[in-house]
């Protein structure tokens, strides 16, 4: 990974340092150089999200150049920014309410998940800009044909970051299958945040953890946008257990469901967006709390 933006800047500071006032002075200058970079406010630097395809990824810190003029940022910003090469940022517009419009190309025809995940990455990065109203990510195909237009604020996913200590540890609701394996049961525990993981993430692990579908299964990304928690799981998730196919899916969409800010679950198996659960269960559309499993 490349040194981050501000680090080039301060050492281009110290050559000059060393030019006006002479090598005698090189402890000095290193202790300044330090002490300037501290003193600089978290509000001028912008961490610069992006996707690997899975997973939101947190890349290098950049330092606002001209961190009063809203415009000036965005330019930055763009021109800094690192997004996936198949997915190329065409153009950008601000406007004078701090709304922000880019056109991306989308080269390799990506699927739902992978647009989304890209599309959180970018609405993260841009959202540190003080003051960004909205965000308007229009979405076209090589051949210029619009793909998707969706406008999103800066609290459209949420986010986690494992560096924010207060969030490591969550007192969460699950629903899990009861001692006769015929009903869902309602228990609250403390779960905590590992490496990172969302909320959504702790609860799937857990339940996974329980038993409720095989702990072969992989959580291959789980992120929300607009109060819908979207799941790809591995293909694993279809293999038959100890509990009934609606037992297992509604532990997890229950679960999920009961919690802050998620109103819908949209489950993915490898990515694919119109399966079918074990073969029994409709799994295309959005699914909402069931409650009638719980004892």
């Amino acid at each position: 990974m490349k040194k981050k933006k501000w680090s080039r800047i301060a050492a281009v500071g110290a050559v000059l340092f060393i030019l006006a006032f002479g090598a005698a002075c090189g402890d000095d200058k290193k202790n300044t150089e330090k002490n300037d970079i501290s003193d600089i406010s978290r509000d001028n630097i912008v961490t610069l999200y992006h996707s690997d395809g899975r997973e939101i990824v947190k890349g290098d810190d950049y330092l606002l150049k001209q961190p009063d003029s809203f415009n000036a940022s965005v330019e930055e910003i763009v021109n800094a920014l690192k997004t996936d090469e198949s997915f190329r940022i065409l153009s950008f517009e601000p406007d004078e309410y701090s709304n922000i419009t880019l056109v991306i190309t989308d080269v390799t025809e990506h699927n739902a998940e992978e647009t989304l995940l890209e599309e959180a990455a970018l609405v993260n990065t841009f959202s540190q800009i003080n003051g960004m109203a909205r965000m308007t990510i229009i979405i076209q195909k090589e051949n210029g044909e619009e793909k998707e237009k969706n406008v999103f604020t800066k609290d459209s996913f949420l986010y986690y970051d494992s560096a924010d200590e207060y969030m490591n540890e969550s007192e969460l609701t699950f629903y899990i299958p009861n001692e006769s394996g015929k009903k869902l049961k309602r228990v609250i525990s403390k779960v905590t945040l590992e490496n990172g993981d969302s909320p959504e993430m702790a609860m799937l692990k857990y339940l996974r953890d329980e038993g409720v579908f095989s702990d072969d299964t992989e959580i291959i990304s789980v992120f929300t946008r607009g109060g819908v928690c979207y799941i790809n799981f591995s293909n694993d998730i279809q293999k038959e257990g100890k509990y009934s196919d609606e037992l297992v899916l509604y532990s997890i969409v229950d679960s999920l469901t009961n919690t802050k800010g998620i109103n819908y679950v949209r489950i993915y198996i490898d990515g694919d967006e119109s399966g079918v659960f074990r073969g029994s269960l409709d799994i295309s559309g959005m699914l909402i709390f069931e409650g009638g499993l719980i004892e």
